[in-house]
């Protein structure tokens, strides 16, 4: 179950990241919208663990995906691969 957390969380991140605005200045409100956009996927039933929606893990996942060159929803040839 704490790998499905964990992956749900990072799932949450790349989902934002895809549909979400592409500038958002500040880390903090960026964090604080991720987290609403996973409130939103748990209450839709997209994810299954409520735990998955942890800030540091967000953090981290950001940090990630922004090495991978995924930084915002027009980085799609970055998401696919």
């Amino acid at each position: 179950m704490f790998l499905k957390t964990f992956l749900e969380s990072y799932w949450v991140v790349l989902s934002y990241l895809r549909h979400g605005p592409a500038a958002v200045v500040d880390p903090k409100e960026r964090i604080r919208k991720i987290a609403s956009f996973g409130s939103r996927m748990h209450k839709l039933r997209e994810i299954a663990q409520r735990e998955a929606a942890v800030q540091v893990t967000f953090e981290n996942a950001l940090e990630f995906f922004a090495s991978q060159g995924i930084k915002g929803p027009a980085d799609r040839e970055a998401m696919a691969f």
